[in-house]
């Protein structure tokens, strides 16, 4: 008999329970009772209660802000848990303020008065303070607000005029924890992508935009700032090396404090600058974009003093199928990625799965929730928007299904610090949630390959790319300035300052961020400045040399009118001469003028041309040239013996002729 009260009861419960719970979706509550689409009263959150203990105390802090009448009250409302078996759909309803549910506290609880709280004054704040119990209210306890079962409760903070017109308010929520804790928490990955546009200028120089350097450092300090839980930060390696090279002690401490983060939380791989990867595959730009990949890392690995896990790859805005397919074929095989970024963004991906990487196969993927990263800056109270989210990060334990890992990635665009630290504090405060790292999310449980759970497709997607892009153009400048930029090296081997600059320079030119007109600024920039160097070797056009003798030396002035020590090639060409050391000479040439002594031998006498090229060591490029005028006084061993031949038979003639005519001359005497 008493089996059956007992069910009857029960039943009887139930009953009420649903027909409350139906009246309360059907009718709006207390706080939203004569609502006015105008709130001339705000109403932010301070602080409050995130983690409710089964017998502790609910506090929420909060401050008025508007036209706010003396005499109008502030009340508190503690609304009844969300349904387990539609808890996400209930949850959004609550953010709006629509179906909070039947109240736990009937009569809603009145603060006061305005003037009586005196919201007004400053640093002044208004506490809601509600003790609750899970248990039977003890007589000799002061009362206490029952809430036996574990759940997420919606609470409202309404501000009313005398007229009970609803001014403004508030709806937050708090989860009241379970005696005992579940072993599984929801692992939290929190990701924060700091990109910017390209800091380093054409001209050389290095500017870092102002309010980049204010986004940065506002989230930096936020997050250091908390507990020191893993973040998963994702720096834009070209913005790393400028604010290293700035000199500024407020710069050195937001690398410091980079760093720091890395170096709990992981460094994923990444670019220099941000490219466009799709069009670099397109375009046939893979020693480009391997070696954007390289100074990435070593720009990475060198300032913050941290080693890149070249495994992981953050994408929160850009990378399409095609980008992803460049980066997988490079070793890329982990990316947890803005789920805009999906080719279905609308649907939502629990844990890690599977993603299509062209011809790599697939790589494992995590991405951001929609849902849940819509609470960033939804409300305008980035306190309150911190709140819902790590109450909507709950939501798992209570819906009864497998607790994955979650990505929380921080908007980079609209940053907000206070949105940052207070999100960080209430993860390192959250007994059902745990911050974890890239790998241990990783990890965690395996990719699923059909993507939710439910086989309708094999492997998540990444949108096609649709800009087509014609990068081209940019392959063929980057090509021929590299090369310039050999030649330069060689004819200019000690300059590494320089060189690194050029380089610098053409690391930045990829960038998306650039137009083609940008882009063309570097590349002029480049090139005048490098040819404006190799223009300074240079020797006398014309001139005329005279050798004494068959061997002889020709003395070649060559002028460097830079400050630079430089190395160049000579080549010589003439039909009439001999080179001792050979018809190409690699000589050294310091600052100021330069005399090369070339051994030569005369093959003929008279005046011949000497043809003279100055050029790089890599021979791609020509420095300088000239036309010399040989004369050569040297008579050829051939002509020697000629000339002494002819001068014998001369003097024969002549000592001949001279015999006959003494001959002849006695002859006339005789006679």
């Amino acid at each position: 008999m008493r089996a059956s009260i007992t069910l009857v009861a029960a039943a009887v419960a139930v009953a009420i329970t649903t027909l409350l719970w139906s009246l309360a979706a059907a009718t709006p509550s207390g706080a939203q009772r004569e609502s006015e689409p105008d709130e001339p009263v705000q109403v932010a959150l301070v602080d409050q209660t995130t983690w409710a203990d089964p017998d502790g105390e609910i506090v929420v802090r909060f401050q008025l802000d508007g036209e706010v009448p003396d005499d109008a009250t502030v009340e508190a409302t503690v609304h009844e848990p969300l349904r387990s078996e539609r808890i996400r759909a209930d949850f959004e309803d609550t953010l709006s303020r629509e179906r909070l549910g039947g109240r736990l506290t009937d009569p809603p609880i009145e603060l006061g008065t305005v003037s009586e709280l005196d919201p007004t004054s400053d640093g002044t704040t208004i506490a809601a303070r509600i003790p609750i119990r899970s248990e039977p209210q003890d007589p000799d306890e002061p009362e206490r607000l029952a809430i036996f079962a574990a759940g997420i409760h919606p609470v409202a903070i309404a501000v009313y005029d005398t007229d009970h017109t609803y001014l403004g308010g508030m709806v937050t929520h708090i989860v009241r924890l379970p005696r005992e804790l579940p072993d599984a928490t929801t692992g939290v990955v929190l990701v924060a992508p700091l990109d910017a546009d390209p800091s380093h200028l054409a001209d050389g120089s290095a500017h870092v935009d102002d309010a980049v350097r204010a986004a940065w450092t506002a989230t930096v300090t936020a997050l250091n700032t908390g507990p020191g839980q893993p973040v998963l930060v994702a720096p834009r390696p070209e913005t790393v090396d400028a604010l290293s090279a700035t000199g500024a002690s407020l710069d050195d401490i937001l690398v410091s404090d980079l760093a720091e983060l890395a170096s709990a939380g992981g460094l994923p791989a990444t670019t220099y600058v941000e490219l466009d990867l799709a069009g670099f595959a397109r375009a046939g730009l893979d020693t480009a974009l391997d070696r954007q990949l390289e100074i990435g890392s070593a720009t990475l690995e060198s300032r913050l003093g941290v080693e890149v896990d070249d495994d992981l790859w953050v994408a929160h805005r850009s990378l399409t199928a095609g980008g992803l397919a460049a980066i997988a074929e490079r070793g890329i095989s982990q990316v947890i990625l803005h789920h805009t970024l999906l080719a279905d963004p609308s649907r939502g991906r629990s844990g890690p799965f599977t993603l299509e990487a062209g011809p790599a196969g697939t790589v494992t993927a995590l991405a951001t929730d929609p849902l849940r990263q819509q609470h960033q800056g939804s409300t305008g109270d980035p306190r309150l928007d911190a709140q819902r989210l790590l109450v909507d990060l709950a939501i798992d334990t209570f819906d009864d299904g497998p607790t994955h890992p979650v990505v929380v990635m921080i908007d980079p665009v609209a940053i907000d610090p206070v949105f940052v630290e207070t999100l960080s504090a209430g993860l390192a405060d959250a007994p059902l949630l745990d911050a974890v790292t890239a790998s241990e999310a990783m990890r965690a449980t395996p990719p699923d390959p059909g993507g939710s759970g439910d086989g309708t497709d094999a492997a998540g997607r990444l949108a096609t790319d649709t800009s087509q892009r014609d990068l081209g153009g940019l392959r063929r400048d980057i090509d021929l300035t590299r090369l310039s930029l050999d030649t330069f090296t060689s004819v200019f081997p000690d300059s590494d300052e320089l060189t690194n600059r050029f380089e610098d320079l053409l690391a930045v030119v990829p960038s998306r961020a650039l137009s083609e007109r940008d882009r063309d600024e570097y590349f002029f920039t480049i090139a005048v400045e490098m040819e404006t160097l190799l223009d300074a070797i240079s020797l006398p056009e014309r001139r005329a040399i005279t050798l004494p003798a068959r061997t002889g030396t020709i003395p070649l002035t060559l002028t460097n009118a830079s400050e630079r020590g430089a190395v160049a090639t000579i080549r010589l060409d003439s039909d009439k001469l001999e080179f001792i050391d050979g018809e190409q000479l690699e000589i050294p040439l310091p600052p100021g003028t330069n005399t090369v002594e070339v051994e030569v031998r005369a093959r003929a006498s008279g005046a011949f041309p000497l043809e003279i090229t100055v050029e790089s060591p890599d021979g791609r490029t020509e420095l300088a040239t000239a036309r010399y005028t040989i004369r050569s006084a040297a008579v050829s061993g051939l002509g020697l013996a000629i000339s002494v031949a002819a001068i014998l038979v001369l003097g024969v003639w002549w000592v001949r002729t001279a015999r006959r005519a003494r001959a002849a001359h006695r002859d006339a005497a005789a006679t």
